[in-house]
């Protein structure tokens, strides 16, 4: 949401390599202790990132599973797109104009344990389906997700998440696609393809 209102995000595997980044002044999208030390914050909510002001701060982004499965896939690939059901149309007009001879789509799940979670792999399972020219089923995804146990007793303990999970899990609200470079293996950056 933050790359309709910026030009680029930094993203971090973790907050230690901030300092590393080029000086600027930083909005930091994190939920992780100890982000405040870094400048600004928000907390790492889609509805938040719509809302807030980006102004003359560049945003980073350092999250304790995608910023992790950006990195980690950078060290392997040509191009890493950040894509899910927000951006599903505009994935599949990006593979058409890239002509990839191989695509591979890593669900973020926990990064740190391997453990899949509901949300990413439905997300890569519609993103297999679009690309390979197959029908998924996009409108039973949020109930799915909403049923999960780990997804429902969070939203049990923090009812305001939802309105999070109903933008993260919307159909095509975004037209472009998140192309991340990255500058190492901690870090690297995210701007629009179209």
């Amino acid at each position: 949401m933050l790359l309709e209102r910026c030009e680029e995000l930094a993203v971090v595997s973790e907050l230690a390599a901030i300092p590393a980044l080029p000086a600027r002044s930083w909005l930091v999208v994190s939920e992780l202790d100890g982000a405040d030390a870094f400048g600004p914050t928000i907390d790492n909510s889609p509805v938040t990132a719509a809302q807030v002001s980006v102004d003359d701060r560049t945003p980073c982004l350092v999250t304790t599973n995608g910023t992790r499965t950006l990195c980690a896939a950078a060290m392997h690939a040509d191009v890493v797109v950040m894509a899910g059901l927000v951006n599903l149309a505009a994935l599949a007009a990006f593979a058409v104009r890239q002509a990839p001879s191989s695509v591979v789509v890593l669900p973020s799940g926990s990064f740190a344990s391997g453990e899949a979670h509901l949300e990413d792999e439905l997300c890569a399972d519609a993103v297999i389906a679009r690309l390979g020219g197959r029908a998924f089923d996009v409108s039973q995804v949020p109930a799915r997700v909403r049923g999960e146990p780990r997804v429902a007793r969070r939203l049990a303990r923090e009812a305001m998440l939802s309105a999070d999970v109903d933008l993260s899990l919307s159909i095509d609200r975004c037209r472009w696609v998140g192309v991340f470079t990255a500058s190492d293996v901690r870090s690297g950056w995210l701007r629009r393809g179209e």
